[in-house]
């Protein structure tokens, strides 16, 4: 009897844990940007920045920045700096218009998270004509998802537990 109660109260603690995971190991998503989504500035920003609300991974990072003209925006360089990605963009003193942000990230958990933003900037108020079509396109492939191997662990335990108590009845063996 005892034997029993041990092995269902291993599953009910690992069913508790795994059924708090999803929240606890969630993808990452943007939080903020700068310039912002939508803002208007008087100079193209010598930096983007994007930032997430939880860590995100060098690997499988790719971000494309396009003028008014839909052009990609040579000399742009991306790093990841613990949950922000940074884009640092050549110095343009004549660059004018919207400009089309486009990026794909993946969180801690393996999964890839893309995103797109927009922002305009206006010299001495005048804005040159052109606006970015909307979906930039990235050619860095999402590299394979993963488990996450505490999720794994505990799905492991869950099982071995669920079996156990399958096999023993009222502290005797079946089978």
């Amino acid at each position: 009897m005892m034997r029993r109660r041990v092995v269902v109260a291993s599953v009910a603690v690992a069913l508790l844990l795994l059924s708090g995971a999803s929240s606890a190991w969630g993808h990452a998503s943007q939080v903020s940007s700068t310039p912002a989504a939508g803002e208007s500035v008087p100079a193209l920003p010598s930096e983007i920045v994007i930032a997430f609300d939880s860590t995100v991974m060098k690997a499988g990072l790719a971000v494309v920045v396009r003028d008014p003209a839909g052009a990609i925006v040579d000399g742009a360089q991306s790093k990841v700096v613990r949950n922000e990605v940074r884009v640092g963009l050549a110095a343009d003193e004549d660059a004018s218009g919207t400009f089309a942000v486009a990026y794909r990230v993946v969180s801690e958990d393996g999964h890839a998270i893309t995103g797109q933003f927009d922002f305009t900037v206006v010299l001495d108020g005048n804005l040159a004509s052109g606006v970015v079509s909307a979906e930039p396109t990235m050619s860095a492939e999402a590299p394979a998802q993963s488990v996450s191997p505490i999720i794994f662990s505990l799905l492991v335990l869950a099982t071995i537990g669920l079996v156990l108590a399958l096999r023993w009845r009222g502290g005797k063996r079946i089978g």
